[in-house]
């Protein structure tokens, strides 16, 4: 199976810290358009997620349900397959935090994703890396106009980079 994996906060809704109210998540502009439009080319659709907050004690488990609800409301059911997110802080030094690949281990071995067919979208070096490292081709969104623009080094360079999420549709057709 072939599939896209996004980062979400910073890549498909405005990253304005630690959100912890669900009326604080505002989606990019035609992000649930352009995910119906992914998947109807025939990709799984994950997310993959960091959300220190909630080791941090900045964010409850229960905000982050609220806030996970509402973004699927927003984008719409049936579009994503899964998300799966990190709770740890950076210095936990966990498996699991981006970049890390476990996550992306775990949807390989629930979905058998092809990763020579699959992506990994994201706004910062993070999501890069971890794409990288895990076979995926790479897409970063490096909108001038978001707080958590990338800041890449050296060798990992994504394969694609975009100004925006609109302009992502090409790239899967």
């Amino acid at each position: 199976m072939k599939a896209v994996f996004f980062d979400r906060d910073g890549t498909l809704n405005v990253d304005t810290g630690y959100i912890k109210d669900p009326e604080a998540v505002s989606l990019f502009a035609s992000v649930p358009q352009v995910l119906r439009e992914i998947r109807y080319q025939g990709y799984a659709i994950f997310i993959i997620t960091n959300q220190s907050g909630i080791s941090r004690g900045i964010i409850k488990p229960e905000e982050y349900r609220n806030v996970h609800e509402k973004f699927i409301s927003l984008i719409g059911d049936g579009i994503i397959d899964e998300i799966l997110f990190c709770p740890h802080s950076p210095d936990h030094g966990c498996s699991c935090r981006k970049p890390q690949q476990l996550l992306l281990e775990i949807v390989r071995e629930h979905h058998d994703i092809d990763c020579s067919q699959s992506y990994f979208v994201g706004d910062k070096f993070t999501d890069i890396l971890c794409g990288k490292h895990f076979g995926l081709k790479t897409v970063l969104i490096a909108d001038s106009n978001s707080p958590s623009r990338a800041d890449l080094h050296g060798e990992v360079q994504p394969d694609y980079t975009v100004n925006a999420f609109s302009e992502l549709l090409p790239i899967f057709r």
